[in-house]
């Protein structure tokens, strides 16, 4: 699925969406009201990002790596149970 796709703006709609919106948003505001350029910048990227569920390298940029350690060595181990 492409990033810049209508279905990935309407899904996973959750708080975190919201509040990072909401934050871009008030970035944005104090960015006109400050006449600030960069400011307004940061706080489109920060939108952007939080419209299009992109992080810092893209889709899961930073999500940590997934092991697939595949250990055939395994032993079954049996318990005693004791009262």
């Amino acid at each position: 699925m492409s990033t810049l796709s209508l279905a990935n703006l309407k899904s996973n709609w959750n708080l975190i969406k919201v509040l990072k919106i909401t934050l871009a948003l008030t970035v944005i505001f104090q960015a006109v009201e400050a006449k600030d350029v960069l400011l307004g910048s940061f706080g489109g990227l920060f939108l952007g990002q939080a419209l299009l569920n992109i992080g810092c390298c893209g889709p899961q940029g930073c999500a940590v790596p997934v092991n697939k350690k595949d250990d055939k060595n395994t032993e079954d181990i049996t318990f005693t149970e004791v009262k």
